[in-house]
């Protein structure tokens, strides 16, 4: 039998056992938890397939949920101050902001750094806009940054 995503939201058993499953994770907030819900409904939906799994619908969506919200969890876990990545500085600290425009000063190319980085562009919309392939752009900006790291390798092992 094949389920649709509707008739999966409308079997309220179904929806009680996965909200059971969230129920557990008490550091994700309401709204983590409900989108954990639906988007293991909806996977499993897509997904399970009876003459291959050896376990019930109810189960798999239970397992799914399980899984989605330790991932909501570990993601919550690594940015807790709501920062992806560590060496990317934040609106709050403007003295790292500062250090980083001047290390894009002292490249090659410091618009094109401040364009791809601070801008958003992607490469081939740099690429069209310099007369230039987005995979020449690439290679520009990898040899910038890897110039960029270089030194402040040889600066920490100082």
């Amino acid at each position: 039998m094949t389920r649709t995503v509707e008739q999966s939201l409308g079997d309220s058993d179904l929806v009680n056992i996965a909200k059971s499953a969230a129920a557990g994770f008490t550091n994700l907030s309401q709204d983590e938890q409900d989108t954990c819900v639906l988007e293991a409904i909806w996977k499993a939906t897509l997904k399970y397939d009876e003459s291959v799994q050896r376990t019930s619908f109810s189960s798999y969506v239970f397992n799914g949920v399980r899984m989605l919200c330790l991932a909501q969890l570990r993601f919550n876990n690594k940015s807790p101050s709501g920062k992806l990545h560590n060496d990317i500085s934040d609106e709050v600290n403007q003295f790292e902001s500062v250090d980083i425009q001047d290390e894009l000063e002292s490249t090659d190319d410091p618009q094109l750094m401040r364009d791809r980085y601070y801008g958003g562009y992607w490469y081939s919309e740099l690429g069209e806009a310099r007369n230039e392939s987005g995979e020449w752009i690439r290679q520009k900006i990898d040899r910038m940054t890897n110039k960029l790291r270089r030194k402040h390798r040889r600066e920490v092992y100082k």
